[in-house]
């Protein structure tokens, strides 16, 4: 059931539900990535933000969700919480974890975030070192799966890479936006 002009489904309305801070390690979350993360069939892990990245969870939400309110021409990506390393040391010892955490939004209740720690406190701006994101990223990469190709325009239509037309006047409106 639809329940607002954006086309968000009501289930995406934290309507005063409380926090959930439970993940079962099969639980899948899910990102929205653009054209230029994708190459070759698969997600560069360069698409991995730092030092939190925003997820939808499979328990509140569908794939499709994080594509609302208007990224329909992005791709989706699916891991497990399992997948998420939990710590890794850079030089000095310096000890950093991570962990998903529910940060639900009134527009949308499955919403969370992988949360970088060092040395056990997160805060919005910490100095990650460049070798533990390329290995954070390199480990996880490697266990995300592409569920929907980003569209590409060719031919003055938007198509994705199973070659579905979106249609005509979802190109059009496209082409007026740029």
């Amino acid at each position: 059931m639809l329940s607002s002009n954006d086309g968000r489904p009501e289930r995406m309305y934290r309507n005063n539900r409380h926090i959930d801070p439970s993940f079962d390690e099969n639980e899948n979350l899910y990102n929205r990535f653009k054209q230029n993360y994708f190459k070759d069939g698969k997600f560069l892990p360069e698409g991995i933000r730092f030092p939190d990245w925003s997820v939808n969870r499979e328990k509140y939400s569908e794939p499709e969700d994080v594509l609302i309110p208007n990224y329909s021409d992005w791709g989706i990506i699916e891991f497990k919480v399992g997948a998420i390393p939990q710590s890794l040391e850079s030089l000095g010892d310096v000890k950093f974890d991570f962990k998903v955490e529910h940060d639900p939004c009134d527009d949308n209740y499955s919403h969370s975030e992988v949360r970088t720690y060092k040395n056990g406190v997160h805060e919005k701006r910490i100095d990650l070192p460049k070798l533990v994101k390329k290995e954070f990223r390199q480990r996880l990469s490697e266990k995300i799966i592409v569920i929907k190709q980003p569209t590409t325009l060719e031919q003055g239509h938007f198509i994705d890479n199973k070659n579905d037309l979106l249609g005509e006047k979802a190109a059009q409106e496209r082409s007026i936006d740029k």
